[in-house]
């Protein structure tokens, strides 16, 4: 470097010419001048390790630059603030999320791998039975056969029923039109190329290839969260190899909620990347366009609408661009109301059979079953383990009282719940992953938790796929911000859980090779 005097002249026209209008104080200016000169004298003398060599640099450059001129006012005054100011600094602004350069080769090894670990369940396209609800959704439903006018379809519900039915017939209100229109066009393709009698073999196909796509969707969402290369893969495969997710790949019926999770992400992307990369700026055009996604989403599954609601949230953890805030809040509401107007509200008509709870005389019996319902929830998604495709009538017991050791249950998740949403918030502005992965896992499971809505069955597995993205982030930020000292036991931990995965997602597959193979095993596991 030149002389520190000739360094020091050129940093006063510099502050007196101002960058933007901001000025800054040249005497402390030049007290970082002297700082860096100091450290470039210190790289070049020693002889450390080439990872302690890059953390110095960074720790140097960081002392003099981590604030830039004019960011946290128009007074100037960041630049000449201490290190532990520019922290105030962020705190103020954006969460420091910017996404990093990484090399392409290392990206697309690690696409290969997340989408290598969901290639075992492609075996499911050889499976020829239809299972449970396909029947009424696709071969006996008119509207998924491609036999109905467009016009109808979109007055129908998932199941073909209208959403004014005549009387003596009831609607669930599941408004799924563009489920139902992907079903038409692959029932109409199986049939002229050849796949007559055995449609749900493509259909099936479409259902992994869908899964393997999400893989790679929350693949790039941790990336963008800047989230470290490896926690990044760990995320992702945590989703890949999720157990829950064999239902939404074998059983066409949860195909809804793969879908919407796709347009959900789609949309999350389209919203995050240009407010980590420009947080002053927001195109129009993304307004348009989440809009659009989550309007999209929504009409696959009811999770769908949730989006804006979400990224609402998010905006107070990663911005706090209130402006933006109440834009998203007021699509959230706009959407919302527009679909209960469409269909003619929220009652459905749901029988004893499918949801037991909502007929149980006493309001602590109704609120504890549902709470424990909640807490099954979570077991499922932390380790599901005898997995059912039914967990209707009393396959879940009620709970009567606070005494029923079940309650044991209920306690923990939501304290579980409770102190990652403390610990999320309390490291948001360094490590914001934890807090949105909260928000993914809870936000859309409202819609499923049958707290606004009645939802018409007790649990089901499914209908967790949306919510598993929060938990592969909450994987991913959880281990990268595990203590060193704690780490390595972090690391055995989580590499344990994905083995396991790994194992259970591909028994479940197994017991998904046909109608009697299914019943039959999950009646081995569930004797009620």
């Amino acid at each position: 470097l030149p002389d520190v005097n000739v360094i020091c002249a050129g940093i006063d026209r510099l502050c007196q010419a101002g960058v933007e209008g901001h000025t800054a104080d040249p005497h402390v200016v030049r007290e970082r001048a002297k700082q860096l000169l100091a450290f470039s004298e210190a790289l070049a003398t020693t002889q450390a390790s080439k990872a302690e060599h890059a953390e110095k640099c960074n720790r140097g450059i960081r002392l003099v630059v981590e604030a830039p001129l004019g960011q946290c006012g128009s007074d100037g005054a960041t630049l000449g603030g201490t290190y532990q100011d520019s922290k105030v600094c962020q705190s103020k602004g954006c969460a420091d999320v910017r996404p990093t350069a990484d090399n392409p080769w290392i990206q697309w090894v690690c696409v290969f791998l997340v989408v290598g670990l969901t290639a075992p369940y492609y075996i499911c396209t050889t499976y020829r039975g239809w299972f449970v609800d396909e029947g009424f959704a696709i071969t006996r439903n008119p509207d998924a056969r491609g036999e109905t006018p467009l016009l109808d379809v979109l007055q129908h519900d998932f199941w073909g029923t209208a959403l004014v039915p005549p009387e003596g017939y009831n609607t669930h209100k599941s408004f799924r039109p563009l489920v139902t229109l992907l079903y038409a066009v692959e029932w109409q393709a199986s049939a002229r190329f050849g796949f007559q009698g055995l449609e749900m073999q493509p259909m099936r196909l479409l259902s992994c290839m869908l899964h393997s796509a999400n893989s790679v969707l929350v693949l790039r969402l941790l990336h963008i969260l800047r989230v470290g290369r490896w926690w990044t893969l760990l995320g992702a495969a945590t989703f890949a190899t999720h157990p829950i997710h064999i239902e939404n790949i074998v059983y066409l019926v949860g195909r809804a909620d793969a879908l919407a999770t796709t347009l959900m992400l789609w949309a999350i992307l389209e919203y995050l990347r240009p407010t980590l990369q420009s947080p002053s700026k927001l195109p129009c055009m993304s307004y348009v366009a989440l809009a659009a996604l989550s309007a999209a989403a929504g009409l696959c599954k009811e999770p769908g609408f949730t989006v804006p609601f979400f990224l609402a949230c998010a905006e107070i953890v990663l911005c706090a661009r209130w402006r933006h805030c109440c834009g998203l809040l007021i699509m959230f509401a706009w959407l919302g109301s527009m679909r209960i107007w469409y269909v003619g509200g929220t009652e459905a008509g749901f029988g004893y059979i499918d949801t037991p709870v909502r007929y149980q005389d006493r309001w602590l019996t109704r609120t504890l079953s549902y709470l424990f319902q909640h807490a099954y929830y979570a077991k499922l998604m932390v380790l599901p383990w005898n997995q059912s495709w039914d967990y209707s009538y009393d396959a879940l017991p009620m709970v009567h009282s606070f005494e029923d050791a079940r309650m044991l249950l209920v306690l923990a998740a939501y304290l579980g719940l409770f102190s990652l949403m403390a610990y999320g918030l309390l490291v948001s502005r360094r490590r914001p992953t934890i807090i949105l992965g909260v928000g993914l896992v809870v936000i859309p499971f409202v819609p499923a938790s049958n707290l606004f809505f009645l939802v018409g069955t007790t649990v089901g597995e499914r209908l967790l796929y949306p919510c598993t993205v929060g938990w592969a982030l909450l994987a991913a930020g959880l281990s990268e911000a595990a203590p060193k000292s704690g780490k390595f036991a972090w690391r055995c931990s989580m590499a344990v859980l994905l083995v396991i995965y790994i194992l259970n997602s591909n028994v479940r597959m197994s017991h998904w090779r046909g109608p009697s193979a299914l019943f039959e095993t999950d009646a081995l596991h569930w004797s009620r």
